[in-house]
């Protein structure tokens, strides 16, 4: 804390600081509501709006960079001036009832003890945790907005000083003629476009331009300083090749390093990059944190010298590298030399990316800024199938990405590829996170324990996401090198036991976070304790025995955070708090799912108001505040019963149609929204079915991935308040599909990317009047065996013709002839990717060691040479196409 106190701040520190309170309101905000946070760069800074300064150490108070997070209060009175608090909750944290500061009892009316304020540390430290392990991003973001904006930045029309070279400043000269020409123009630009907001520096020519771009608009305009220009003071009104010839004969800028230039002032009447920057970035930060901006775009009109090279860099790092040399390479030297040379910040995610395009990247980019790739993300899967071979073809080895902190990888199907990038890894100095997502082994147990190795022999990793589709059950057991820098470790669809863990923990000792599955295993019920204090926080998908449940928990002494899926497990109330005060003393916090089966069928009613009743006791209760909700499913002549705390944790939920539900939370709206499922299921088919659910208002804001059968009952929009962060739908069509509920779904749908079919019945009709402009990726291939799913020439056509098939970037499909893939190659222009299954196809599929693929051979000699045509490793009759579609492309056919 001294070393902040009473000095100003670097945009570093306050990016910082910015990024920690999100981070900290989002983890407040899982314990308890909050109204806002605010950050604010320390309180002795004033600002003087008449001159656009800040003035410094004001002696009242010292001054240090510090931010507030304020809780929910009583909105009937007023804390902070302009801070407007929400309706009251029941049971938060804070109770702040005196009426005004000055009262004596003001600050004794928070009355925690120091065990309950350590609490409350402990759990925000769990749940800024779980927070940076959920977001599965290289390095730290966080979007403090729940949505984005578009903002459309011009600079002011052209004036006489700039067509004479003259520097400005906050010299107030008006457009010329030709400036105002320029403006019209923006406006034609613009036509479409209505803005919310428009914001001018106060300057006349940007005003002035703003104001003949709004034209009939009546949208006020709001005028800020803090967008002028940088202020040039006494040089203002003389040429800029005067300057030039000042500053070459009184200082050497080509000695300055970037922190330096950007803060040089010729003279003390001037302001420097950096000083301009500063007042832009207070200007951006406000304008992002404002209560009444929304998702509509809004109009910034400025000028050429308020973009800053410091902050077009602080904006660079939030784009990704694709779309930084799309956006701004070669729009002029000044451009140019910031990417090539001052930004060294670059996350490259390869996915959806034509192959076009990353062969470009890869010949002309890459090479020139290896070193300054800091995140790089490579992907196998089906929108750029076969990408890492071609990366490695252009002859990049990951050794020499040498400040790579993050390194993804999506769907390497070949194993030998993914020993070769990860040994590449072994010597970088700064590799701190790596994902293994949606992989495929082939069984090969000797380079299982090579490459598991060569990931613990990484010297600084300390974040592994691991989620591998395996058959093989010796990942875990042939590790044979310690790792003391791992401490966050994630394994999904790898099933593991207890003697594997065991295993685990010999060779991670500084694991301290922990997402598995545990399947059964007889021996584990026998096996030694060998405890791990170092793990505090446990996810854990668990399908083995209470027995070998307990002799994990007695590995774990130290556990703080535990969220269990369980099934096939039944334990009442009692029995878990006689558990978890036996061997999880330490525990905290803990969220379960627990999925069972009724011991009879008979007296439902009766057994589910008996379970409910052991979770009503004062450990669940008034201890711990853990709450829960059970509810009973009929499966068939059996029931099945799903028991969950809540609020709800989890990020899916299938949703069926059930019979029964009670809880024992508050009826409170704030634990029935699901906010953290982002997908889910809804398997609910007898549409005549009473469900108790609908008494209660149970809401899913944020989901992103769907399935649902179609017809589906009207209960569903009362379970869905919006469908705006949509992303992937699955539809099931049955034969009483009908076509509206579809077109529904998609017009409530303005983000959906991926739409996929499960279907048997025929899509010709469906396929011409379905709308949705979002839609980019299309998938038809199911696991049904029916002929119908193979489309002919004239469905083919139908879907290339068809406004889905226009705007398709990405297709799946089963085809009759090898011909139709020719065909919607020609017709379909946006598509970049082809995956599909060909019904002519004559490749033996049990020989898969044989090198005579005849429709490959066939492929290649009537696409260009410039495609990447291979057959999927893991079912050899799905072919993959890469498509590298430019002008001078053309079929050979």
């Amino acid at each position: 804390m001294i070393s902040t106190i009473n000095r100003d701040y670097t945009s570093t520190e306050r990016i910082g600081l910015a990024l920690t309170m999100a981070l900290v309101t989002e983890a407040y905000s899982r314990i308890v509501p909050i109204a806002q946070n605010a950050v604010t760069g320390n309180n002795t800074r004033l600002f003087d709006p008449k001159k656009g300064t800040l003035q410094l150490d004001i002696p009242e108070e010292p001054s240090f960079l510090h931010g507030h997070v304020f809780g929910y209060g009583d909105p009937e009175r007023k804390y902070i001036e302009d801070v407007q608090l929400d309706d009251p909750i029941l049971r938060i944290l804070f109770d702040i009832n005196a009426s005004s500061p000055q009262e004596s009892d003001h600050d004794k009316q928070v009355s925690w003890n120091s065990d309950e304020m350590n609490k409350v540390v402990r759990r925000l430290e769990t749940e800024i945790e779980n927070i940076r392990d959920t977001y599965k991003v290289h390095g730290l973001t966080i979007i403090t907005r729940n949505s984005f904006m578009d903002i459309y930045i011009v600079r002011h029309g052209e004036t006489d000083w700039n067509a004479q070279k003259r520097l400005q400043g906050h010299t107030d000269i008006p457009l010329s003629a030709q400036g105002k020409l320029q403006a019209y123009q923006l406006k034609e630009k613009f036509a479409d476009i209505h803005f919310s907001k428009i914001f001018s520096s106060d300057l006349i020519r940007a005003r002035s331009t703003a104001e003949l771009i709004r034209s009939s608009n009546k949208l006020p305009i709001i005028e800020t300083l803090l967008l002028r220009e940088r202020c040039m003071g006494t040089w203002e009104g003389r040429l800029a090749g005067e300057l030039n010839l000042h500053l070459q004969q009184t200082v050497d800028l080509d000695k300055f390093t970037q922190k330096e230039y950007l803060s040089f002032r010729w003279d003390d009447t001037a302001e420097s990059y950096s000083d301009a920057y500063q007042r832009i970035q207070t200007f951006i930060r406000s304008m992002a944190f404002s209560p009444s901006m929304n998702d509509d775009p809004i109009l910034l009109s400025s000028h050429g010298e308020s973009l800053a090279n410091e902050l077009l860099l602080y904006l660079f790092e939030f784009l990704d590298g694709i779309h930084l040399f799309r956006a701004f390479h070669n729009l002029n030297s000044r451009f140019n030399h910031l990417l090539f040379i001052h930004f060294r910040a670059y996350r490259f995610d390869f996915r959806s990316i034509s192959k076009y395009e990353f062969d470009i990247i890869c010949q002309y980019y890459l090479p020139s800024i290896i070193d300054q790739i800091i995140s790089l993300t490579i992907s196998d899967d089906d929108e750029t199938p076969n990408q890492s071979e071609i990366f490695l073809s252009y002859n990049f080895t990951l050794d020499k990405f040498i400040h790579l902190q993050s390194l993804t990888l999506y769907s390497i199907q070949s194993f030998d590829q993914l020993d070769q990038l990860i040994f590449q890894c072994c010597q970088l100095p700064y590799l701190t996170h790596l994902y293994m997502i949606d992989g495929y082994n082939d069984g090969r147990k000797n380079d299982i324990q090579f490459l598991i190795n060569n990931i613990w022999s990484l010297p600084k990793l300390y974040y592994f996401y691991l989620n591998y589709h395996s058959s093989s059950k010796i990942w875990l057991n042939k590790i044979s090198i310690i790792s003391l820098s791992i401490e966050k470790l994630f394994i999904e669809n790898i099933t593991c036991t207890l003697q594997d863990l065991s295993h685990l923990f010999k060779y991670t000792p500084s694991l301290r976070y922990l997402n598995t599955t545990i399947h059964f295993n007889f021996d584990d019920e026998q096996i030694p304790i060998v405890t791990l204090s170092s793990i505090t926080s446990l996810k854990l998908t668990f399908e083995s025995s209470v027995p070998v449940m307990i002799n994990l928990f007695q590995m774990l002494p130290n556990l703080y955070s535990l969220t269990l899926k369980t099934m096939d497990i039944y334990l009442s109330g009692n029995r878990w708090k006689k558990i978890l005060m036996k061997y999880l003393t330490k525990l905290k916090i803990f969220q379960l799912r627990m999925y069972f089966e009724f011991s009879h069928k008979k007296n439902i009613d009766e057994q589910l108001n008996k379970l409910i009743d052991t979770y009503r006791n004062s450990f669940w209760i008034e201890k711990h505040q853990w709450f829960i909700q059970c509810d009973c499913i009929p499966f068939g002549t059996y029931y099945h019963g799903i028991l969950y705390t809540l609020p709800y944790v989890f990020d899916t939920f299938v949703f069926y149609d059930i019979l029964k539900s009670k809880y024992t939370c508050p009826y409170e709206n704030h634990y029935w929204s699901y906010k953290r499922v982002n997908c889910l299921q809804y398997m609910i088919y007898n549409t005549n079915t009473i469900n108790y659910l609908n008494s209660l208002p149970i809401q899913f804001p944020n989901i992103q991935h769907l399935k649902i059968s179609i017809p589906f009952d009207d209960k569903f929009w009362s379970y869905i308040p919006s469908l705006h962060r949509l992303t992937t739908l699955e539809v099931i069509l049955s034969e009483n599909y009908t076509q509206y509920q579809l077109q529904t779904l998609l017009n409530l749908s303005p983000c959906l990317y991926s739409l996929k079919f499960f279907y048997s019945i025929d899509l010709n009709m469906s396929l011409e009047q379905i709308i949705c402009p979002s839609i980019r990726c299309l998938n038809f291939i199911t696991k049904f065996s029916s002929n119908i799913t193979y489309f002919n020439t004239i469905e083919c056509n139908t879907l290339a013709y068809s406004q889905l098939g226009r705007q398709c970037e990405v297709l799946l499909i089963k085809v009759e002839n090898r011909t139709n893939i020719l065909d919607l190659i020609k017709t379909m222009n946006n598509l970049r990717s082809l995956i599909f299954q060909c019904k002519d196809d004559k490749w033996n599929h049990k020989d898969i060691s044989s090198n005579n693929d005849e429709l490959i051979e066939w492929l290649h000699m009537c696409l260009p040479s410039t495609y990447s045509i291979i057959r999927d490793k893991n079912d050899m009759s799905i072919i993959r196409i890469w498509i590298n579609k430019n002008e001078n492309n053309t079929f050979l056919s």
